[in-house]
């Protein structure tokens, strides 16, 4: 039995190119689902101005980062799998924020020039268009390390942290890097010792 709602066929990855397969199941609808998004978030940002501009960019790094992540998946048929069915299906939240996160942490600062998002180059005047994998920025983050009363601003520097694992969640015990050494601030180990009173 086929299900028949899966109608394009997919290029497989070289893995599969060796194996007998039938390309069939019901695949998740990655692009019908990401150009609906895309018309919607519409409705909140206009490209005619830099931050909508910048937003509809996101969105659409977005939506790539669901096509790049979806998986195959295969099921065995026939003795001894002589055949396999398969379809694609949408990664996991965790493993698509993952690799958001890692385009994140290359985003790319941008200024808005004749109706486009351009690359910032200081030092010279050509226009560098941005690719659509990449994630943008308009104006750089404040230090969150430092205080700063004007944006209400706490800084880190006095805040403690715990890495003790037997009163700490993982998340926990990685705030210390966060706090201090991406602040860069050193951790030091300090130990202390009291008398107690009977």
């Amino acid at each position: 039995m086929f299900c028949t709602c899966e109608k394009i066929q997919h290029k497989l990855e070289p893995m599969y190119n060796t194996e007998t397969f039938y390309w069939d199941g019901c695949s998740n609808k990655i692009k019908f689902g990401g150009k609906f998004t895309f018309e919607f978030l519409k409705e909140f940002a206009s490209g005619e101005e830099e931050n909508g501009a910048m937003q509809l960019h996101n969105f659409e790094v977005g939506h790539k980062a669901v096509e790049k992540t979806a998986k195959i998946k295969c099921t065995c048929q026939g003795k001894g799998c002589t055949f396999k069915i398969c379809w694609k299906q949408v990664s996991t939240f965790r493993h698509i924020g993952t690799f958001l996160k890692n385009r994140y942490k290359k985003a790319k600062y941008v200024q808005f020039i004749d109706g486009q998002l351009h690359q910032r180059k200081y030092k010279t005047t050509e226009k560098v268009t941005i690719k659509k994998k990449h994630l943008t920025y308009l104006r750089k983050s404040p230090n969150y390390c430092t205080k700063n009363q004007v944006l209400n601003i706490e800084g880190t520097e006095g805040r403690q942290c715990s890495r003790n694992k037997n009163t700490t969640n993982l998340s926990e015990q990685k705030s210390c890097k966060t706090l201090c050494v991406s602040c860069g601030y050193k951790v030091i180990r300090k130990q202390n010792k009291y008398v107690c009173l009977k």
